[in-house]
């Protein structure tokens, strides 16, 4: 296998080899298949150190990964992973943000307001995840039935802004001084998508599910 360095940021000041992230996908195999559940990926190939090109389709197909096909794709200078979220996704999600120097004390704060909120505790939601990865947690609200993406952002965005609006920004806006924001739109929009868990992510932390033990988490843990 090459000793190649595919990218290198603050995270990994002497860069991750092409060894390294093969070991990585050679491990979480089964995991990645199950989680990216027969969805179009997005693949983020460097082309170098710092760049990267973003590749949707095979042969002008959306690419789908499977025990045959999985290898071929994924080791290569692929790093990143991302999954489209569909138009009648059955979850939610809202990245929790903080725009100045991380703080992991407030973050989690806001996490553990928004799992207190009525609308996370109503009927239409069944369970939900965390997920950490560089500068955000994500909270993954799952659904008891599909809904359309334009319903769900904007009935999520109403209720979160009227229950967290005063403490929080809600999609970068409101008269808050809070560094929290709580993105609902990020990636619940057209043609959005999310990195999959325990798959790489372009900034060299690893996506990892942490529903568990989040208020314990740092996410320098996340690294490979």
């Amino acid at each position: 296998m090459s000793e190649e360095i595919l990218f290198k940021n603050n995270y990994y000041p002497n860069g991750i080899t092409k060894t390294e992230v093969i070991s990585h996908y050679k491990k979480y195999k089964n995991i990645i298949i199950k989680e990216t559940n027969n969805r179009p990926v997005l693949l983020f190939i460097f082309t170098d150190q710092k760049n990267y090109i973003v590749k949707r389709k095979i042969n002008d197909k959306p690419i789908i990964l499977n025990e045959q096909n999985y290898e071929n794709i994924l080791f290569n200078r692929v790093v990143s992973l991302s999954v489209e979220v569909p138009n009648n996704p059955n979850f939610i999600i809202i990245d929790v943000d903080q725009k100045s120097t991380p703080n992991e004390q407030e973050i989690k704060q806001a996490l553990s307001d928004l799992l207190n909120t009525s609308f996370i505790k109503n009927p239409l939601v069944s369970g939900y995840r965390v997920l950490s990865s560089a500068n955000s947690y994500h909270l993954w609200l799952l659904l008891k039935s599909r809904k359309n993406i334009d319903v769900l952002r904007n009935i999520t965005e109403k209720y979160i802004k009227l229950e967290l609006g005063d403490k929080y920004l809600i999609n970068n806006k409101g008269n808050v001084k809070s560094s929290i924001n709580l993105d609902i739109s990020t990636v619940m929009k057209k043609r959005g998508a999310y990195t999959v868990p325990f798959a790489l992510c372009r900034n060299g932390l690893v996506s990892l599910d942490v529903t568990t033990n989040w208020k314990t988490f740092k996410r320098e843990s996340a690294r490979v």
